[in-house]
């Protein structure tokens, strides 16, 4: 073969490469979003006029695909294509499923799977909406004393001091909810670019920092989400998120000046972009602070002497799981009981904590504030530079409803209460707590 008729044979192939490549990213899409309806509860309607409005906002000349799972009251889960057809916006049945559990992480992951199969892309995209109640177990969102049992038939008490005004607070199907464990469990590591919560409380650091390998970018709230939450801009966001790096601060801004707008009760808005990289900083630097109180609580309640960096007992003072490191925390002398030990001393704060919520019983606080109270300036200086890796950007209105949210952090974080006994106990098993006291 000569030379020429060599370097046409070389351009045929490089340019059939190209075509391929070309054609094998249009049949891929540059991404996939997933979004997960989970609305077999109060929410059953909005999820209806959710999907709606979706299918309406999707443009058919953008690079990727939308799937949208349902699951509502008198429904079955399905999930949806969006497609279009001379122009007129429908949906595409892609399957139907058989359980009808949307706060199940088996449902989910089978979704999740679902999607990589059915609508492969090279980047993909989460956004989840349900009922949402950050790092809490089931059922302390409304009883945060722990589970009574009746003898006879009640319904249990609203938790909320509400004006007429909706809220949502991950996920509820009935009477069944999906924890925080069941989330990670369900989500694989690194598949998504973004997470995005339509939820109330997820911009909560417990459950943000158990989820912090699934995403390197999550969107949440740290208060209650107003309905209809992202329904009325889903034409505006869903541009930001097909962007070749999805503009999700773009999004945060287009949410928090909807709702600014608004008259009221309905102007409230609370919505953080998170950079899940910084999380692991965070720790390092909250950690010193929170064991010097930790260690400073138990002398103030027991006036016993305290000891770190070896064993002094074979049983834990508290639950950490079952590997402890070198440096836990110990007395030196007997055990005693886990509702002896904690809550922190309120006394070793300077101050009442900020609350983020509604609740009589408050359960959200807002994390800077939190740490202010019981850091130095010197940590505070360092919890503050953390602050800032985490907290890509940060947008709210002056109040959200009646909880003033001057002076927040973005952040949320959970604070003991000496008569919520079970749920300190159970707070002291999530990873955010066991890797900041246990190591």
């Amino acid at each position: 073969m000569t030379r020429s008729r060599l370097s046409v044979a070389l351009l045929l192939l490089l340019l059939l490469g190209c075509s391929h490549e070309e054609n094998s990213e249009w049949q891929e899409g540059r991404r996939t979003v997933l979004v997960y309806l989970a609305g077999d509860n109060s929410l059953s309607e909005e999820v209806v006029a959710k999907r709606a409005a979706l299918v309406q906002a999707w443009c058919p000349e953008r690079k990727g695909a939308l799937l949208i799972f349902t699951d509502h009251k008198g429904g079955v889960p399905v999930l949806e294509r969006v497609s279009a057809l001379n122009g007129v916006l429908f949906s595409d049945t892609l399957r139907v499923y058989a359980n009808d559990n949307s706060a199940s992480a088996e449902l989910l992951s089978e979704v999740i799977a679902d999607m990589q199969l059915l609508a492969p892309a090279r980047s993909y995209g989460l956004w989840l909406f349900s009922h949402g109640t950050g790092w809490l177990p089931a059922g302390f969102f409304e009883n945060p004393y722990g589970m009574v049992v009746f003898t006879t038939p009640q319904v249990c008490l609203e938790a909320y001091r509400r004006p007429a005004v909706s809220t949502r607070s991950f996920a509820r199907d009935g009477n069944r909810e999906m924890e925080i464990a069941d989330l990670k469990a369900a989500l694989p590591n690194g598949l998504f670019d973004f997470i995005v919560f339509e939820s109330c409380f997820m911009g909560n650091v417990e459950a943000i920092y158990a989820l912090r390998n699934k995403a390197p970018w999550m969107l949440v709230s740290p208060t209650e989400i107003i309905s209809p939450g992202f329904a009325p801009i889903y034409d505006k966001v869903l541009p930001e998120l097909y962007e070749a790096k999805p503009d999700l601060q773009a999004v945060a801004e287009l949410f928090y000046r909807y709702f600014d707008a608004q008259e009221g009760v309905y102007r409230g808005a609370a919505i953080t972009l998170v950079n899940t990289a910084g999380m692991a900083s965070l720790v390092h630097v909250c950690r010193p602070v929170l064991q010097r109180v930790a260690r400073e609580s138990i002398m103030a309640s027991t006036g016993r002497p305290f000891a770190r960096d070896r064993f002094l007992s074979s049983k834990p003072l508290f639950s950490l799981g079952s590997i402890l490191s070198q440096d836990s925390l110990f007395l030196a002398d007997s055990l005693l009981p886990i509702d002896q030990l904690f809550p922190l001393d309120p006394l070793l704060f300077s101050g009442p904590l900020l609350p983020l919520d509604r609740l009589d019983k408050h359960l959200f606080f807002d994390f800077r504030h939190y740490f202010s109270l019981i850091s130095d300036p010197s940590e505070m200086d360092a919890i503050d530079a953390a602050l800032n890796q985490v907290v890509a950007c940060y947008y709210h209105t002056p109040k959200m409803i009646s909880v003033s949210l001057e002076n927040t952090s973005g952040l949320s974080v959970y604070g003991e209460q000496p008569d919520l006994k079970t749920l300190n106990s159970l707070y002291r098993q999530t990873e955010w707590w066991t890797d900041l006291i246990g190591r």
